[in-house]
């Protein structure tokens, strides 16, 4: 689903909770650039650590990770709330 918005355009999920799929901005030059961003659970091979406990990671599949990837190109990974 699109959404114009001024000067631009958002690209959200087709859900209820509408998460950002992208977004491409107003101008020429920023038309073939969009940024992106996709959603993912942790998975075992990523052994995030609990802060406060040695040695102990969070089980899998508990953890939400957003990769975004802006303009240019360039890749994020974060894990929101953490």
């Amino acid at each position: 689903m699109a959404e114009r918005r001024k000067g631009g355009t958002t690209f959200a999920e087709d859900s209820p909770i509408e998460r950002s799929l992208g977004v491409r901005n107003a101008g020429l030059a920023w038309s073939t650039k969009p940024t992106s961003a996709q959603y993912f659970l942790n998975r075992s091979t990523d052994s995030v650590r609990v802060a406060t406990v040695a040695d102990t990671f969070y089980p899998v599949s508990s953890l939400y990770k957003v990769k975004t990837t802006d303009e240019d190109g360039n890749m994020n990974l974060s894990i929101p709330g953490q």
